[in-house]
């Protein structure tokens, strides 16, 4: 079905392991995607894992929404209330159903990311071709993190990975991740094309490729256009200081480094209120009255905390594979102070849209914060250059980098 070259209209089938209602940079990504391509013409379908009582079908906008259910949805033990993430190996009830859904959408191009994408390769996909966007570390880590005994992994081998896997899940299910992963590496010769949200995910994952057909191509992922304009628009949350602040968003799990922000904040020459939108269910150390704590902060509010904060802060302790909050930060003007590792490298150009600090330097990062905090005037110039760079990761710039590429593969010829 590579009619849609000629006429400009393309079929797509989104495939992602966990879709709306939750809640992740993953998530977000593919319906901001769903709905760009979905605006510019494009036939646009979402096929996701079914969990509790979700319909089986919907659609929303044009764009029709597949929950579909795997094995582990008809196995005697199932997770209760949690997700039910894909295995990084094909699953044939997954498999039927992703068949089932690809021959009523009959995609020209599917687009897939997570573990189902394992699922997806193994599937009958009826002519259509084949991308898988890398947003973390999963191609080549069972953790996803690529951290092992608290630092970045120098590379995937059975051994380290039988080893690091099994103290995140425990030995059964870690060692059938790890091996999981090392067994079907061959299945990525069915992908047409790999694309990485950084070049640190590029980087982590190329090792882990099994003669790749083509490089890994590097296409951030994005915020919408009008990203900025919303934010301003948005009534500032009545939980917020009416003065300065500090602001985190993301994952409260140490890996995000919540404890070294939390111990960099009490370090402040100038102490200021902390803000952590986070996610319910981590467990925080006892805080002090001026930090302030709230989860499941629905998206606008988080524009809108980003819009009116002082200083945002990223003090991540993994190589985050791209951070789309600092993105979002940037289109709001609010300066980042951020750790030099994996995708934040890409995003933040220290001293001119933000300041990067060496990774669990908890004195650098206090230092940092305190240089922000102190010079407006500092602050004011780098809340310019960062609406300025943020529209380097925009829907419209980087949507149109990525239906190109979709031709592009399309025009190919097969691969043997």
């Amino acid at each position: 079905m590579v009619v849609a070259t000629s006429v400009g209209f393309l079929r797509v089938l989104l495939v992602v392991d966990f879709y709306k209602p939750f809640i992740g940079g993953m998530e977000r990504y593919v319906e901001s995607l769903a709905h760009y391509l979905n605006a510019r013409g494009h036939h646009v379908a979402v096929v996701t894992v079914r969990h509790g009582s979700a319909a089986e079908v919907e659609s929303e906008a044009d764009i029709t929404v597949y929950r579909v259910e795997g094995l582990q949805a008809h196995l005697p033990v199932r997770y209760s209330g949690a997700r039910q993430t894909p295995v990084p190996f094909p699953d044939p009830v997954l498999r039927r159903s992703l068949e089932s859904v690809i021959a009523t959408e009959q995609p020209d191009i599917i687009v897939t990311q997570g573990w189902m994408s394992y699922s997806v390769m193994a599937a009958d996909r009826r002519g259509a071709r084949l991308i898988m966007t890398l947003h973390d570390y999963g191609l080549v880590c069972a953790r996803k993190v690529y951290l092992r005994r608290g630092t970045v992994c120098t590379g995937p081998s059975v051994l380290r990975c039988l080893q690091c896997a099994p103290g995140q899940f425990g030995w059964p299910k870690g060692v059938a991740l790890a091996l999981g992963l090392r067994a079907f590496r061959r299945l990525h010769r069915r992908v047409d094309q790999f694309v990485a949200v950084s070049g640190a995910v590029r980087d982590a994952s190329a090792p882990g490729l099994v003669m790749p057909v083509r490089p890994i191509e590097v296409i951030p992922a994005f915020v919408d256009d009008d990203c900025s304009d919303l934010a301003a628009k948005i009534p500032r949350p009545e939980y917020l200081p009416q003065h300065d602040y500090l602001l985190f968003v993301g994952s409260l799990h140490p890996h995000k480094g919540v404890p070294q922000l939390l111990e960099a904040h009490a370090r402040l020459r100038n102490r200021l209120p902390l803000v952590l939108l986070g996610v319910p269910g981590v467990s925080l150390p006892p805080l002090e009255d001026d930090v302030i704590v709230r989860t499941n902060v629905p998206h606008d509010e988080v524009l809108a905390a980003l819009y009116h904060a002082t200083v945002g802060v990223v003090p991540s302790q993994w190589a985050e594979p791209f951070s789309i909050v600092t993105v979002e930060a940037m289109a709001c003007g609010c300066p980042v102070v951020a750790s030099d590792i994996g995708g934040l490298r890409d995003l933040v150009n220290h001293g001119v849209t933000g300041l990067k600090v060496p990774v669990n330097d908890i004195g650098a990062l206090s230092a940092a914060i305190d240089r922000l905090r102190e010079d407006r005037e500092l602050r004011d110039r780098m809340s310019v250059a960062s609406r300025e760079r943020s529209v380097t990761f925009t829907a419209s710039q980087v949507g149109a980098r990525l239906e190109e590429l979709y031709r592009q593969v399309l025009a190919r010829d097969r691969q043997p």
